[in-house]
């Protein structure tokens, strides 16, 4: 277990901005640097936290609806053709009686088929899974289950809690996009051999838990640089789960495995428009 100094909470709400904007005012006068004015974005586009939240919850339905397309264009695409071509090499094995040409065609057939299957996972990525009539617990169970035969070098536990329908749909895939994301971290990432997938209800929150025992990593005191360098997996994690009102938590170090948390309300406060004086 880290000690909590290791322990990084990463929070992206207003208050906490201001916050650290103030202390960096601060700093750069104590230091004798100018004080560089900090704008607050919401007086500039005239958008309380509501409408804020609004705009978030329409970018990410636009992601998913692109992701469903470009999902749907795959499989009528080239999913269709690398299965056309399949059944034409199928047909000119049988007009070979050559051993050698029959050996290269079924050696082309099989990389067709690997191409195929490979196609079919990603299409099935990126299509929202079927959450409404299951929950979020039993699509995780699957995902995991299909995750493993994918991945003979990792043991993948699962512990989940049904939630009982009480979590909103948007809740729901925000917390299977997540789990997604992390578990891929986990494959091309982490160098770990037992990865652990859980989720636990309470009275008011969910929470989803994903623990490797991989190499681990400094956890950074700021993001930023990552994003910079186009890893932006992490920040869409964040914003799914500020998204729904939850937010994500990352413990790691070195040698130890990284831990990836993620709370969940299961009712979100509307944000309180600011009375006028």
């Amino acid at each position: 277990m880290l000690e909590q100094d290791q322990h990084l909470h990463i929070s992206t709400n207003v208050a906490d901005l201001a916050k650290d904007s103030s202390e960096v005012r601060s700093e750069g006068t104590q230091q004798g640097k100018p004080d560089v004015e900090r704008v607050d974005h919401r007086a500039t586009t005239g958008l309380d936290d509501a409408a804020l939240c609004e705009m978030q919850h329409r970018l990410l339905d636009s992601e998913e609806n692109e992701r469903q397309r470009l999902a749907q264009e795959l499989h009528d695409g080239p999913l269709q053709e690398l299965h056309s071509l399949d059944f034409k090499l199928v047909a000119i094995s049988r007009q070979m009686g050559d051993d050698q040409q029959q050996a290269q065609l079924s050696e082309m057939r099989s990389t067709l088929r690997h191409l195929a299957r490979h196609l079919r996972a990603i299409c099935q990525d990126l299509r929202p899974p079927a959450l409404t009539p299951f929950g979020v617990g039993a699509v995780l169970r699957s995902f995991a289950e299909s995750f493993q035969q994918n991945h003979r070098e990792l043991t993948v536990v699962v512990d989940l809690d049904d939630d009982g329908q009480r979590l909103s749909e948007r809740a729901r895939l925000a917390l299977y996009r997540i789990c997604q994301h992390g578990m891929r971290n986990v494959a091309q990432h982490a160098e770990a051999t037992r990865v652990y997938i859980g989720l636990r209800m309470s009275e008011d929150h969910v929470q989803m838990c994903i623990e490797d025992n991989g190499q681990g990593f400094v956890v950074p005191d700021d993001w930023l640089p990552m994003v910079e360098q186009g890893q932006y997996g992490l920040l869409g994690c964040i914003e799914r789960a500020e998204a729904v009102g939850g937010h994500v938590t990352v413990e790691s170090e070195p040698g130890n495995g990284t831990r990836l948390r993620v709370v969940v309300p299961f009712s979100i406060a509307q944000p309180v428009a600011a009375k006028s004086t």
